[in-house]
C-alpha cells in the first residue's frame, strides 16, 4: 500500500467514526419526548385580587379599600410621575411603607406587596421622606398605591393610611 491509500483509509475510518458519533449523540440528547420534565404548577399566574377574595378571618378584612390610598405612576425611567413628600406621625415604634400594584387588593393577599419596609420612628414620633427616594429604580413602569402604617416590635402593621 502506498501513502495515498493509507491516508484515504484513515479519512474513511474517521468519517464513519464521526457519523456514528453524531447519530449516537442525537439519540442520547434527544430521546423523542416532546413534553418537558418540569412539574406543572397550578395557579402560577397573576391572581385577580378583588375584594371578594378577602378571607373572612383576615385581620385586614375591615381595613380601608385600596381606592382610599394615594396612587402614583412609575414612568419608563423608573421614576414617580410627581415627587410626593410624606410627613406623618408614628403611633408605634416603627412606621411601615408598603407599595402594591393598583391591580392588587392588599386585604386579599398582603404578600403581593412589591415593597414592604419598616423604619424606626424618630424620638419625636414623626417621619418624613420623599416617595422617589424610597422607590427609585425599584419598580417597573405602571400604576401603584402606597400605604403608610404603624408597627410595633412584634405583630403586623396597623392603622393604615
Amino acid at each position: 500500500m502506498d501513502d495515498n491509500q493509507v491516508i484515504k483509509k484513515i479519512y474513511r475510518i474517521a468519517f464513519f467514526a464521526f457519523i456514528i458519533l453524531v447519530i449516537t449523540s442525537v439519540f442520547y440528547f434527544f430521546d423523542g419526548k416532546k413534553e418537558s420534565n418540569l412539574p406543572l404548577v397550578e395557579n402560577s399566574g397573576i391572581k385577580n385580587q378583588s375584594s371578594n377574595n378577602i378571607p373572612s378571618d383576615s385581620p385586614l378584612k375591615n381595613y380601608p379599600s385600596p381606592d382610599s390610598f394615594r396612587k402614583f405612576f412609575v414612568n419608563n425611567q423608573k421614576e414617580v410621575d410627581l415627587d410626593i413628600i410624606i410627613n406623618d406621625k408614628c403611633e408605634g415604634n416603627y412606621y411601615a411603607f408598603i407599595v402594591f400594584s393598583s391591580a392588587d387588593d392588599y386585604r386579599a393577599d398582603p404578600s403581593r406587596a412589591v415593597i414592604n419596609k419598616s423604619e424606626k420612628c424618630f424620638e419625636e414620633k414623626t417621619f418624613s421622606f420623599s416617595l422617589n427616594s424610597k422607590i427609585k429604580n425599584l419598580l417597573l413602569p405602571g400604576n401603584y398605591y402606597f400605604i403608610i402604617a404603624d408597627q410595633n416590635e412584634t405583630g403586623i402593621w396597623y392603622n393604615p393610611r
